[in-house]
């Protein structure tokens, strides 16, 4: 059985021209309609993928996004997805949805290209899309997904994967959109970004939190690896970036995309300067400081209240981190 959930706090009826396309898109890839699918992508769209190996996958074309759409419904032949955010700015569309599916006996893992004998019957994956369109059709996608929760549901070592050889630097952003924006919430998400997230000094970032996050913020993260992805209290959120920055005291966050509706912001990022110098407790890994940079992406959308960030549900993409740092 296949079904769009209906998304939650938004109504049934989606008037905008690029949420329907993007809501119908996703009805389409359910159906598993053998035709049609081409029409809603424009001729020369790019689409550009978070790699589990600290690679960016680009491709172009119509045929690119049908192939994807066909290796994720060739490897689940039963699979709905529910979509928990839908926003839109001008012509630009975010999307935070889950995947949940039953794989097929031997698959093919659509993001590893790796052959799969599940062990389990049922997977659920969670990831978010940032499309931009022109007219009426999806002309850029940038597409994140929690790899390594998809991976280990499916009984696939991480650790065992081939290394991909990476370069470190500082990532370049596919397109930036929104990012200077004087919207009040937007200001919000930079000074965030600049004050708590990118600040090195500890007693300086833990005064902006308590200024710009709610006391009772929650953070709800899929990340399989990450035992601290998902807490309630801006004590666990500021333990847990001290621990980070332990690890990776030069790391930098530079913001590609945000998408503002309503009181929530959807933005993505990649991490810059990523080196590992400090020891790190991830998930069942005790990681010793190891000397690779890491190339990272991740998103998030951040619902905010009275002024105040109160929710942030975020994607990082642990298994190409899990996968550098191991190498």
């Amino acid at each position: 059985m296949c079904y769009v959930t209906p998304i939650r706090g938004i109504p049934r009826t989606v008037s905008s021209s690029a949420k329907t396309t993007v809501a119908e898109l996703i009805a389409h890839v359910q159906s598993r309609a053998s035709e049609g699918t081409e029409r809603f992508y424009d001729r020369d769209c790019a689409l550009c993928i978070a790699k589990p190996f600290g690679q960016t996958e680009r491709r172009r074309g119509p045929q690119a996004q049908v192939a994807l759409n066909r290796s994720y419904q060739e490897a689940f032949p039963e699979f709905r997805i529910e979509v928990d955010s839908l926003l839109e700015e001008g012509n630009r569309v975010a999307v935070q949805w889950r995947l949940v599916g039953k794989p097929s006996r031997e698959l093919i893992e659509p993001m590893t290209q790796v052959r799969v004998r599940p062990i389990t019957d049922c997977v659920r994956v969670e990831g978010i899309a940032f499309h931009r369109l022109r007219g009426d059709r999806v002309h850029e996608m940038f597409l994140l997904q929690d790899d390594l929760g998809m991976l280990l549901q499916l009984g696939v070592d991480p650790g065992g994967l081939p290394v991909v050889n990476f370069h470190p630097g500082i990532p370049q952003p596919e397109y930036k959109n929104g990012i200077d924006s004087p919207s009040e919430h937007k200001r919000l998400i930079h000074e965030f970004m600049k004050r708590v997230v990118n600040e090195k000094d500890e007693a300086r970032r833990e005064s902006a939190a308590v200024e710009l996050m709610d006391s009772d913020l929650q953070l709800i993260g899929p990340d399989a690896g990450n035992v601290d992805s998902s807490f309630t209290g801006l004590e666990k959120f500021t333990a847990g970036h001290r621990k980070y920055r332990t690890a990776f005291p030069e790391f930098e966050f530079v913001t590609q995309d945000l998408i503002e509706e309503g009181n929530k912001v959807a933005l993505r990022w990649t991490v810059a300067n990523a080196w590992h110098t400090g020891p790190l407790q991830f998930g069942e890994f005790e990681l010793h400081p190891t000397g690779n940079c890491a190339n990272v992406h991740g998103a998030a959308v951040c619902e905010i209240i009275d002024g105040k960030i109160a929710t942030i549900w975020q994607l990082s993409d642990s298994a190409s981190l899990l996968r550098q740092l191991l190498s």
